[in-house]
């Protein structure tokens, strides 16, 4: 099995991201990440806002993989606010996806079951 050497973390200071950096940072990767935390910054971990435009998104790191850990995911939050969870939970990561794609990352994004069209609850898909 193929050996990776660098990892960004996009969200470290998620749940999910914190643990990943660990564990990854435990197998001798290389460990990079980005945060909304500004007193998270440091010299592996970049300040990446999803709400900014493109062009005050970082120039990230080259590396092999990246992990996607940052999203709105309170069901409340996406059902009051559609529009602004749409513009980050689709839009940014659509493009955050093709900007670590253009670098030859291997990109992981979790999801989970909530995954709707907006349209219809409990929306079956379609064959």
């Amino acid at each position: 099995m193929e050996q990776f050497a660098k990892v960004l973390i996009i969200g470290i200071n998620s749940k999910i991201g914190s643990l990943a950096a660990d564990r990854f940072a435990a197998k001798s990767y290389e460990v990079y990440g980005t945060t909304r935390r500004r007193d998270s910054i440091a010299d592996n971990v970049q300040y990446l806002n999803l709400d900014n435009k493109l062009e005050k998104w970082p120039n990230f790191p080259n590396c092999d993989i990246a992990l996607i850990c940052s999203s709105i995911h309170s069901v409340a939050e996406c059902e009051k606010y559609p529009k602004k969870t749409r513009l980050l939970n689709v839009d940014a990561i659509c493009n955050l996806v093709k900007r670590l794609i253009e670098k030859q990352c291997f990109v992981l994004f979790p999801s989970t079951n909530m995954v709707f069209n907006g349209q219809i609850p409990f929306a079956k898909p379609k064959h």
